[in-house]
């Protein structure tokens, strides 16, 4: 279990190993194994983390009270121990009203400019959600429209914990939420890398014969990557 314990997910290792091994799925496939059918008990810290999206979800609705419990002497250090978080790290503050919240009373600035469609993942949506409101007037500015989906994870923390039956749940979920966005061909433009590999990647990979994961893999950008090549006529402000 060593290699697969300590090994991290980069998706450099694919690119930069002279032998192309691709680690991220190297260590999901075998925790996927190493732990089907209950042959070993899985940690508990796969399921705190692997399904962090949904915990935020329920931790969002009191925000100020999670924060006491995982910040609190007492309480956060046996917090941590029960998920094996270690005691030097501090888990993150969850923000006094999340980012799809903010997004949902805001009107819309320009009815008229192209659609995009902005994904807020679980980190920027529930724990900065300052990112993806800066993302969000970035691209109003540059004259487009972003929307958000509701209630969606890209599965990534469950893949890279080998949850790959979970995986394929989330994913199918998001292809299904986002037909509509594909059918418009709208971008999907992302602010965390892992989310955006996860679709270029591992939804292809787990999917190669839906035209939705192929639409997905070749249409889904970094903010950064979509105002440089997508955006016509975007000049960043001096």
């Amino acid at each position: 279990m060593s290699l697969s314990t300590f090994a991290w997910p980069a998706r450099g290792c694919k690119g930069d190993c002279p032998v192309n091994v691709d680690m991220a799925t190297y260590k999901s496939e075998f925790l996927s194994h190493y732990f089907a059918k209950g042959a070993h008990p899985r940690p508990l810290n796969h399921y705190a983390f692997g399904f962090i999206d949904r915990w935020s979800r329920l931790a969002s609705k009191m925000p100020a009270f999670t924060n006491f419990v995982t910040r609190a002497p007492l309480l956060g250090n046996l917090t941590k121990r029960v998920v094996s978080m270690p005691q030097r790290r501090q888990a993150p503050l969850y923000a006094p009203e999340t980012f799809k919240s903010w997004f949902a009373k805001r009107p819309v600035v320009n009815e008229q400019a192209s659609p995009v469609m902005l994904w807020a993942d679980t980190f920027s949506n529930h724990f900065y959600p300052e990112t993806a409101q800066a993302a969000t007037e970035v691209l109003e500015a540059a004259g487009y429209r972003g929307d958000t989906p509701e209630g969606l994870c890209c599965g990534r923390p469950l893949y890279d914990f080998g949850m790959l039956d979970d995986t394929k749940a989330y994913l199918q979920e998001v292809m299904s939420a986002l037909s509509a966005a594909i059918e418009m061909n709208m971008p999907i433009i992302g602010l965390e890398p892992s989310c955006i590999a996860v679709f270029r990647d591992e939804l292809i990979n787990l999917f190669p014969d839906d035209d939705r994961a192929k639409w997905l893999h070749d249409n889904s950008l970094m903010l950064s990557e979509f105002l440089v090549h997508r955006a016509e006529g975007y000049q960043p402000p001096d």
